[in-house]
């Protein structure tokens, strides 16, 4: 799960193109655990953990789907605390056998993810990480062509006498 509450799930065949509306709760159910019993704690308050749901896109064999929080700052308050997102598949025919055009069983009807720190959503984050991610890219480019140049001008460690 992403710090803006994405969650992206591959699967091994493609899914049933129904219209994202179409996907609820009767097909797939999304329960946040407290990590480490902060739910025992005195004070703590279960529905400062709510949050809405939503199926962003369905491509081919990937689901992506929205999570955002009413008050992300409490969810996974720190490194050590990781809260648990468990999603169920209450429907088990989401997928479809390409080859006999028919619809292939889920072989796992439950995920459990670590949920990093969540970040407000608004401009601002988006922006950021959005700048984050580009400059993630250009650096991974920036180290591809230095290797690429080492590679290339690298003479095998071979003196040449002339």
């Amino acid at each position: 799960m992403s710090s803006l509450g994405e969650i992206i799930i591959e699967f091994n065949a493609n899914l049933k193109q129904t219209g994202l509306s179409l996907i609820d709760d009767s097909q797939l159910s999304l329960n946040l655990s407290p990590e480490d019993g902060r739910d025992t704690v005195e004070g703590f308050n279960r529905t400062s953990l709510a949050f809405v749901w939503s199926v962003k896109s369905i491509q081919e064999n990937i689901l992506t789907i929205q999570v955002d929080f009413e008050n992300p700052d409490l969810i996974s308050p720190s490194i050590y605390l990781q809260d648990k997102m468990m999603i169920t598949f209450n429907q088990t025919n989401l997928l479809i056998n390409p080859e006999l055009s028919t619809y292939t069983e889920l072989e796992t009807k439950e995920i459990t993810l670590q949920v990093k720190k969540q970040l407000a959503s608004n401009n601002t984050t988006k922006s950021f990480s959005k700048g984050t991610e580009n400059a993630n890219t250009a650096l991974l480019w920036c180290l591809i062509a230095s290797i690429s140049l080492n590679f290339l001008f690298a003479d095998g460690g071979t003196d040449y006498i002339t």
